[in-house]
This record gives structure tokens, C-alpha cells and sequence, in this order.
């Protein structure tokens, strides 16, 4: 798993629902990967700001 996450933190959104939305994600991620050859199992997850209330969130498995 590789990870660079850059969160704002006044993002203008609910904590909660912005970690729901990421635990989400993993969880799909993660159940790809299960579906996967071992040797090419993989998680590349990249958060960062865009402006100032926006983020582009990218999961990859």
C-alpha cells in the first residue's frame, strides 16, 4: 500500500462523511486486490487540495 494524503483541514465538509467516503474506497480497494494474482496486488492512494474547498481523491488497486 502507498499512501500521500494532503487533506485540508478546514475542507468545509463534514470529518465524519469524508472518512466515510475514504474508508469506502479502501474497502473496495482492498476487495480488488483480493480478486487479484498475488504478485500484482497493489493500493495507490493520493489525496490533494485543489483551490480552497476542493480535493481530488484517487484510490488504485
Amino acid at each position: 500500500m502507498k499512501t500521500n494524503l494532503q487533506i485540508p483541514r478546514n475542507l468545509g465538509e463534514d470529518e465524519g462523511d469524508v472518512s466515510i467516503i475514504i474508508s469506502n474506497l479502501v474497502e473496495n480497494a482492498v476487495e480488488a486486490c483480493m480478486r487479484m494474482l498475488k504478485g500484482n496486488r497493489f493500493i495507490d492512494i493520493k489525496a490533494a487540495p485543489v483551490g480552497d474547498e476542493n480535493v481530488i481523491l484517487a484510490v488504485r488497486a
